[in-house]
Parts: C-alpha cells; structure tokens; sequence
C-alpha cells in the first residue's frame, strides 16, 4: 500500500464529513504525493461546491491542497478567482485562493481587475497576496 493512491477517495470524503483542522494537512499531503490524481481535484472540488462546504478555513485549506497538483481544471481556477474577488469572503479563503491564482498566467483585464482591488483592499494580508499576482504585469502589458 505504501506508494498506492487507493486511499484518496476515503481520505476526501473523511475531510468533507470532518471539519477538523488537524484533518485537512492530509489532502496537502496527498496531492504533493500524487500530483497528476485529477481524481483528487474533482473531488475536493465537487465538495467545495457542495452545500456540506460551510467553514471557510476548511475551504482554504483545500485551496491549499490543490496548489500541489500538476494540472488544474478551469472550474477550479475560476472558483478561485470569484473568492479571490469576493471582498465579503473570509480573508484566509481569500489569500489561500489568491496563492492558487499564481500559477495561472492572467490576462491583461484580470491584472486591471486585481490592480484596482489591490488599491481597494484593506486587509494587509489579502493585499500582500495580491502583490503575487500583480508581479505579472510587464512593459508588454503595463497600460494597468
């Protein structure tokens, strides 16, 4: 079994039934073990968009685990850009969605869309995470 994924489909449905904090280093764990499991995201992701996704730091902490794997769907990068957005959302969900953002290369309208919330954000830790994306921005796109 050591090496075996056979465990991520029971290890997902534990974290969604169980909102124990300790519990949620396990998916981290599991997607820096098996990073190309798509298997992992579809099912972190169907329960974050499911109505048993009620504690936001839970909700971060699977952000978290998905920024180890490979490859991420359009869903999951989209999800995360609404939260990222979202001024009203907790500010731990916000940054955690905010790190998974770094992977993707942003258009010219998202960095105009991030740079204005920049400006507008008064969570310092939420605007720090937004410094991540902003970096982005070059000569060929600086008309932000």
């Amino acid at each position: 079994m050591i090496g075996s994924h056979v465990y991520l489909r029971r290890l997902v449905d534990e974290v969604t039934r169980n909102p124990d904090f300790r519990l949620m280093k396990k998916p981290r764990g599991a997607a820096k073990a098996f990073p190309k499991k798509r298997s992992l995201e579809s099912r972190l992701l169907s329960f974050l968009e499911s109505e048993r996704n009620i504690f936001p730091h839970q909700e971060a902490e699977c952000f978290r685990a998905l920024r180890y794997l490979a490859k991420l769907s359009d869903e999951t990068l989209n999800r995360a850009r609404t939260i990222a957005t979202n001024s009203a959302a907790n500010g731990y969900l916000r940054v955690q969605a905010t790190y998974l953002l770094y992977r993707t290369l942003l258009t010219r309208q998202e960095l105009v869309v991030f740079h204005n919330l920049f400006d507008r954000e008064r969570d310092p830790f939420v605007q720090s995470a937004l410094c991540g994306l902003l970096v982005q921005r070059t000569r060929n796109n600086d008309g932000v």
